[in-house]
């Protein structure tokens, strides 16, 4: 947008709002146009759908209505009359008088349940070969009737109308299907009313609907032009359809089925449905409303359906929305066309404007002589005012470029007069020659304090320089001497530290002799307490032998009591006493012997415990000793560490010191080089013209300035103690 011109920038934003203001209103208008429209084609078709809901309603209560007031007639008669049969007969051709809706009129019986004589009425008119009582009267369509036996009540297969309201006893409507009637094929749907006798249903009576004449009537009309309507039974049968060829075909297997859940629902439940489907009859999309029929105090419901091509429902619609858009597309042109005009008009003087800024803007301020400028008539056009006001400006531009030329020769001595009080450039620019003509005085003065301290300035740094050099020279012997001291340091910790790794190891062996001493110590006490047992064990033997002594005696009193006979056995105990003897004096010694070495071990034990408490105290000993060392390590290397930071530190100073000696050098020469730009300063400031010659003394230089003398002599030292952080 910022390459586009200001007519653009206005049409384009306006023509965008309005065209996108117009299309909005012209979609809601027309999505509410569209919507209202469908709702009402809705309701018409809704509407026309119920009228013909109502219609084939009318038709079936009719027929229903008088198969209802036939049935109690035909059950009176049944009860009372002493000719039931005749007066039946006559009463089923009274109700067909003059309903042209009813194809015929019936009733049918159990056997023998009307009056028990069927026998006599076998094979006579209005009955069957067993005498059944079956008459079925048959309008001719004009008002006429004929009577004839009625057929197929006892299949299964096509006495639906019969069987269905004899088993269930319930009023039941049959599903249309063809039947003959005076010679005739015909469309019906039967209606049939059970009739008791004696708490038993004896009979049936029924009515035929001409469902070809309820389609002739339904099809009488169209909805919205060229929908239709058709109907279906509750069994799901096309009952009545604008195409004969589709009649009595189940709805499923056709494109009805495309919304087959919908109808079984009305079909069971009633209600209403509306569905959009596609029909392989029209080969196009259909709408479908369909409205459930329920006939008397039947079970189901048939369903009356209107159908109507979708580009039908939409025409109206869509005729509606094209209105609507074209409206909107013509106000958008003609709203359009007047904007331009308008912007077109007022910005003719547009192109003046931006020429004048555009000489303003290159430095051409000639525009201020009016040539381009109208100025002498009223206008209320803001761009012509803008135009004046653009050339005023260029006039004062004009005067304030004067003054600067004389600024630029270095005239400071110039007054420029102000146009108003409002001048804001002008008022600057006199307090900005003000500025400079102090600033030029200011200057002067300046110059010459710096070339004076300058000078000082490079004094002070020549002898600082020469300090720092000896200073540097010191730093660096200190440096050597700090150097040498380290090199001892290092090597007493690394023979404090072989010293340690030696009482460890003889702490470590000391450690494991005492541990050893422990082991044997444990050892000889076992071995006190085995020789204990064994001693016991001894006593034992010495028992044994005392009582085997005894025995040996007792058995040679025995063997000399026997005599002869008891020689042998008294050699044999003299034997074991011997022996017994000798076990005796051996179970002493050993006794003795281990007595002994139980002495010897008690004394050993005492002599091990010595030992090892000897050892622990050398082991405790050696434990501190190497402590101490820890500790004499310890601090060696601190030490060590120590030396190091001192020496890092000298090195650092020694840096810093060469660098103070370097920066000394440089700071004198700059102090130089300032004293020779302070001449040329005061040389430059001299080309200006300032008011009242202000090149002297200015205010401000009357000050008492403090100057920077520094000696030789004069340069501070450090205390001994200073922390000089890193360096």
């Amino acid at each position: 947008m910022k390459n586009k011109s200001i007519k653009t920038s206005i049409l384009v934003p306006a023509l965008a709002v309005l065209v996108a203001g117009i299309l909005l209103m012209a979609g809601v208008i027309g999505v509410l146009s569209f919507s209202a429209t469908q709702n009402l084609t809705s309701q018409l078709m809704d509407a026309r759908v119920n009228e013909y809901s109502n219609q084939f309603e009318a038709i079936s209560m009719s027929s229903y209505g008088t198969v209802m007031s036939v049935a109690p007639i035909v059950q009176n008669l049944a009860e009372t009359s002493e000719n039931p049969r005749a007066d039946i007969v006559n009463a089923l051709e009274q109700a067909i008088k003059g309903n042209n809706m009813l194809s015929g009129i019936w009733t049918c019986w159990e056997p023998n349940a009307l009056d028990g004589k069927d026998r006599q009425f076998a094979n006579t008119k209005l009955h069957d070969s067993t005498g059944r009582f079956i008459p079925y009267i048959g309008s001719d369509g004009s008002g006429g009737y004929s009577s004839y036996a009625l057929t197929g009540y006892d299949d299964p297969a096509a006495g639906d109308f019969y069987l269905s309201a004899i088993d269930s006893g319930k009023v039941h409507i049959t599903d249309p299907y063809p039947y003959e009637v005076n010679g005739e094929q015909q469309l019906v749907c039967s209606i049939s009313v059970p009739v008791t006798l004696n708490g038993h249903t004896a009979g049936v009576v029924g009515v035929d609907i001409n469902m070809e004449d309820i389609n002739a009537t339904m099809n009488t009309g169209s909805i919205l032009d060229n929908g239709y309507i058709y109907s279906l039974s509750p069994g799901g049968l096309l009952a009545t359809h604008p195409d004969s060829s589709l009649v009595l075909q189940q709805y499923d297997t056709t494109w009805m089925g495309n919304y087959k859940e919908e109808i079984e629902r009305v079909i069971n439940n009633g209600g209403t449905f509306a569905v959009d489907a596609y029909s392989d009859v029209t080969n196009t999309n259909m709408t479908f409303l369909g409205s459930g029929v329920k006939i008397g105090s039947t079970d189901d419901y048939w369903v009356v359906c209107g159908v109507v091509p979708q580009k039908t429902v939409n025409a109206a619609s869509n005729s509606l929305l094209f209105s609507v858009i074209g409206i909107g597309v013509l106000l958008i042109v003609v709203v359009g066309i007047t904007i331009l005009v308008i912007v077109r008009r007022r910005l003719k003087d547009l192109p003046i404007l931006t020429q004048v800024a555009s000489d303003m803007a290159l430095g051409n301020i000639a525009v201020a002589d009016g040539r381009q400028v109208d100025k002498t008539s009223n206008t209320r056009n803001e761009i012509i005012l803008l135009i004046r006001a653009f050339a005023d400006m260029a006039d004062g531009v004009k005067q304030q470029a004067d003054v600067l030329e004389q600024i630029a020769q270095g005239d400071y001595s110039v007054t420029i007069p102000a146009r108003s009080d409002a001048d804001v450039m002008n008022k600057a620019l006199n307090k900005m020659v003000e500025n400079m003509n102090e600033a030029m005085s200011v200057i002067n003065s300046a110059a010459d304090q710096v070339a004076t301290g300058s000078n000082q300035v490079s004094s002070g740094a020549q002898a600082l320089a020469s300090g720092s050099t000896e200073q540097a020279a010191t730093v660096e012997e200190l440096s050597a001497s700090i150097s040498e001291v380290a090199v001892q340091a290092e090597e007493n910790m690394l023979n404090v530290r072989s010293a340690a790794e030696y009482v460890k190891q003889a702490v470590a062996g000391v450690s494991s002799s005492n541990q050893q001493m422990g082991i044997l110590t444990e050892s000889m006490t076992d071995i006190g307490s085995a020789s204990s047992q064994i001693a016991g064990i001894t006593k034992g033997i010495e028992d044994i032998a005392f009582q085997t002594n005894i025995l040996a005696l007792n058995a040679a009193v025995e063997a000399a009591r026997a005599g002869d006979v008891g020689k042998g056995f008294a050699v044999v105990a003299d034997e074991v006493r011997n022996l017994a003897g000798k076990s005796a004096e051996a179970a002493k010694q050993t006794a003795e012997l281990i007595e002994t070495a139980v002495r010897t071990i008690e004394r050993g034990t005492e002599i091990t415990s010595q030992t090892a408490e000897l050892l622990q105290s050398v082991e405790v000993s050696a434990q501190s000793v190497t402590e101490s060392i820890e500790r004499v390590e310890y601090a060696s290397t601190q030490q060590t560490s120590a030396i190091e930071q001192i020496n890092d530190g000298l090195n650092q100073v020694s840096a810093v010191v060469q660098t103070n000696a370097a920066t000394a050098e440089e700071n004198s020469a700059t102090s130089e080089e300032m004293s020779a730009q302070a001449d040329m300063l005061r040389q430059e400031v001299q080309r200006f013209t300032l008011r009242d010659d202000k090149r002297g003394a200015h205010p401000s230089s009357s000050r008492t300035h403090e100057t920077l003398s520094c000696t030789e002599d004069s340069v501070p030292s450090l205390p001994s103690d200073m922390d000089l952080g890193k360096y």
